[in-house]
C-alpha cells in the first residue's frame, strides 16, 4: 500500500465568505444542498445529523439523470472553524477534513 502521502489530497479555496458563514452553511441542510457538489447536479438529503457520531444521507443528481447515493458520517465539529466527515465508498472509506479561516475554506481528503 503507498504511503499515505501518496494517498492524500489537500485543496484550498478562497471565498469572499468569513468562516462563521461558510459554517452556517455547511450546518444548514436546505442551504448545503443548494450548493454541495460539481457543477449541474442538484442534491436531495435525507438525514442531516450535524453533530459528531450524526449521519448525513443524501442522493446527487446528476445532469447526465443518474442518482448517486452518499453516506457520511460527522467526526468532529467546531462551530466556524473546523468539520470532519467519514465518507463511505464501499469498499473504502475516506476521511475530509473542512478547516474555516479568514484567508480560504481548505479540504483535506
Amino acid at each position: 500500500m503507498d504511503p499515505i502521502t501518496n494517498r492524500s489530497d489537500i485543496r484550498s479555496k478562497r471565498l469572499t465568505a468569513s468562516p462563521s458563514e461558510v459554517f452556517a452553511a455547511m450546518s444548514d441542510p436546505d442551504r448545503l444542498a443548494r450548493w454541495w457538489g460539481p457543477a449541474g447536479f442538484r442534491n436531495s438529503i435525507h438525514r442531516f445529523e450535524f453533530h459528531p457520531g450524526g449521519t448525513w444521507l443524501l442522493t446527487m443528481h446528476g445532469p447526465d439523470g443518474k442518482d448517486y447515493p452518499n453516506e457520511s458520517r460527522f467526526t468532529r465539529i467546531e462551530a466556524d472553524k473546523v468539520f470532519a466527515i467519514e465518507h463511505f465508498e464501499p469498499p473504502r472509506v475516506s476521511r475530509r477534513l473542512f478547516s474555516l479561516s479568514q484567508a480560504a475554506f481548505r479540504i483535506s481528503a
